[in-house]
């Protein structure tokens, strides 16, 4: 008996949301603070940010929202707030630090946005059942949610001390 020939299939490679040109997004120019502080922050509009985009490239898990203005307090909008501090930091540390600079735990930084109800952030290069990477929290204080990915400082703060 002649031998099978089996096929093979072709393995979609799943390509990254490309946003439409001049989509934008709004995020924080900077922490946000106190809602009640007077006069009120209001949040800009940017292009989208390019996570993959060097200099060090970061993922940010789940599946990203249609690109465009979201309300602050949704968290469409933390995960363009959270990208677009990461982005930010990403070419400020990039134009410092020396070419080839990677991250601890590889090429790519992967983020989680929303890793459960506490008010923290932090990064782990893996272990003791928290995947590597930095994970920002949701917490609920005097009836309003404050999530921990939407602040610049708090994504700029814990992302700027994990590079090789």
């Amino acid at each position: 008996m002649p031998p099978r020939k089996t096929r093979r299939r072709k393995v979609q490679r799943r390509q990254p949301l490309s946003a439409p040109a001049g989509a934008t997004v709004a995020c924080w120019e900077d922490d946000p603070g106190d809602p009640k502080s007077h006069p009120p922050l209001s949040p800009i509009n940017v292009p989208v940010p390019n996570q993959s985009a060097p200099p060090l490239p970061y993922k940010l898990g789940g599946k990203a929202p249609a690109p465009q203005v979201y309300q602050p307090g949704t968290i469409s909008f933390v995960y363009y707030a959270n990208a677009s501090a990461l982005r930010r930091t990403a070419d400020f540390w990039g134009s410092i630090v020396p070419a080839r600079t990677t991250w601890h735990v590889g090429k790519v930084l992967h983020v989680n946005i929303d890793s459960g109800v506490d008010l923290n952030a932090f990064y782990t290069r893996g272990g003791g059942g928290e995947a590597p990477g930095l994970h920002f929290f949701h917490e609920s204080v005097g009836g309003r949610v404050f999530f921990s990915g939407e602040s610049p400082d708090v994504c700029a703060r814990r992302r700027s001390v994990l590079l090789d």
